[in-house]
């Protein structure tokens, strides 16, 4: 619906993602509230650094997301060498992990989606932001982001990310003045509800919320599994992959 990226379109691929995301049996969302919205992409340089202070930043919106093109060659593990310059860590939020290996360009159907890429009517890739980790997971769309980078076209993302706001009440009082209005709506009123809601869902304390959960097993499994990963991809420097087996 609607011309590639305009209002219209991003609306209706969001609903199609939202209610996909809520009906699926492997879906990400947990209880609480989430946002769904365009992120840009671009050149790894142009996007923000991680802050010193893990907790100033990593809650905001979501970063420049970055990295798609690396994608193609799908490095199993890589280790990300910090660095500090003056106040602020040199690494660069905002990179884009996949779920799976891409398929090859030559795929059944990743040449489907090839020709929805030429003629600009690919549907945007799903990503999750984790804030905990400033960067993006490819939730849906490994053979459409596949397309875009085999055609040289650009690649569109929808991210999703659970939110998290400084306080509700913005959002309760427009909730409570829409239902009010929904009863006798002139059309002076309609319009005040529309600013009250765009005002409270658009707050700039709205950002990333990631939660975690123990893993059952605790430590010992944890090394079992680094150990069987690590044994499927022989060739490894040693010294980058060290640090997964703390505790040992």
């Amino acid at each position: 619906e609607g011309e590639p990226t305009s209002p219209r379109w991003w609306r209706y691929w969001m609903r199609v993602f939202a209610l996909a995301l809520d009906a699926s049996a492997e879906s990400p969302l947990f209880g609480g509230a989430w946002m769904v919205a365009p992120v840009p992409a671009g050149a790894a340089r142009d996007a923000p650094h991680y802050p010193t202070n893990p907790a100033d930043g990593l809650a905001g919106p979501p970063p420049l997301l970055h990295d798609a093109a690396r994608l193609s060659l799908f490095a199993p593990l890589r280790r990300d060498d910090w660095q500090a310059g003056w106040g602020d860590a040199q690494m660069t939020m905002g990179a884009l992990w996949p779920l799976r290996r891409l398929s090859a360009p030559e795929a059944s159907r990743v040449k489907a989606w090839r020709k929805h890429a030429r003629g600009g009517t690919l549907p945007p890739i799903v990503v999750w932001y984790v804030s905990v980790l400033g960067a993006f997971i490819l939730i849906d769309g490994h053979d459409r982001l596949q397309a875009a980078l085999s055609e040289g076209t650009d690649a569109r993302f929808l991210a999703v990310w659970p939110a998290r706001c400084a306080s509700d009440e913005p959002i309760a009082r427009a909730v409570a003045s829409l239902a009010h209005a929904s009863r006798h709506a002139p059309h002076a009123r309609q319009v005040a509800i529309e600013q009250r809601l765009q005002s409270a869902t658009t707050h700039p304390r709205i950002g990333g919320r990631t939660r975690v959960w123990p893993m059952r097993g605790g430590a010992s499994q944890w090394r079992s599994e680094v150990d069987d990963e690590l044994r499927r991809h022989r060739g490894l420097d040693e010294d980058d992959v060290a640090f997964l087996r703390v505790g040992r």
